[in-house]
């Protein structure tokens, strides 16, 4: 079948070229062919993708700028006597100096939530050994690891005052200093 195709063409070569098309029918098979490759909806998804990363964009902005609360530890599902009472005490100081450092959260916003993102850590590995000390019925090395979880906390918050202390002293103190000279 090949064979006789070629024949054919190759008998019949003289006519395939005597009827060619005039020059505006290949302009309307090149406008056809742009219009084909360049898709209306494209104009739409460029759109719509803008429109994407400006709300992210402005999301994140505003999630950046509004001081988050602190979380405080969730009363915990351990039943050992030990690790309630040191949660219970350590709960109380958490408490006390969440309250105190919450005072300086509209004086220094971005600090506040600086503080806020490493207390949360804590927390989450809090939750995490809890979960751990109840699956392995009260290891006692996961007991330790819960207690001087507790601990990091109180003395984050400790070095948290700390620093907005001192910043506050340096505040003063620059201002004391500018009004002697």
């Amino acid at each position: 079948m090949k064979d006789n195709l070629e024949r054919f063409v190759q008998e019949h070569i003289g006519e395939f070229d005597q009827h060619e098309p005039s020059g505006g029918v290949w302009k309307r098979v090149e406008k056809d062919l742009r219009r084909k490759q360049r898709p209306q909806y494209a104009i739409y998804y460029r759109i719509a993708a803008s429109l994407l990363l400006i709300a992210g964009f402005s999301a994140w902005l505003l999630h950046r700028q509004q001081p988050k609360e602190i979380v405080t530890p969730v009363t915990s599902t351990i039943v050992s006597p030990e690790i309630k009472e040191a949660e219970t005490y350590y709960a109380s100081i958490v408490e006390t100096k969440r309250a105190e450092l919450k005072q300086f959260g509209s004086d220094y916003p971005v600090l506040f939530r600086d503080f806020n993102n490493e207390f949360d850590t804590l927390n989450v590995a809090f939750r995490q050994l809890e979960t751990e000390y109840t699956k392995t019925n009260g290891n006692e090395a996961v007991m330790q690891a819960l207690i001087q979880n507790m601990q990091l906390q109180v003395e984050l918050l400790n070095r948290q005052i700390q620093v907005i202390q001192d910043i506050r002293k340096h505040k003063n103190w620059k201002s004391g200093n500018s009004s002697l000279m």
